[in-house]
């Protein structure tokens, strides 16, 4: 058991530094934090060295999420495994 253990670590951690997948994985990771309604009010999120793009179609959730970036930024963070996200910028 602990090989496969040690297998799916490595796994990750090679996911991890593809870019592809850190997108996709971002973009779940984004639902699952703030919930469907965001999620469905979300047109885009590009992860950008560091810098996590996000489009959100509502002018008040827009307000609202600027307030919880630092939080985000954590949960995010704490998800993946690493400090990746530097910053949140909403457009």
């Amino acid at each position: 058991m602990k090989h496969i253990s040690k297998t799916l670590k490595l796994y990750k951690k090679n996911l991890l530094k593809n870019d592809k997948f850190l997108n996709i994985h971002i973009k779940k990771l984004w639902e699952l934090i703030l919930g469907e309604t965001v999620a469905f009010y979300t047109k885009k999120i590009v992860l950008n060295k560091n810098k996590v793009y996000v489009s959100l179609s509502s002018s008040v959730l827009k307000n609202e999420i600027s307030f919880l970036k630092k939080d985000i930024i954590i949960k995010l963070n704490e998800k993946i495994g690493k400090n990746l996200i530097e910053e949140i910028i909403i457009y």
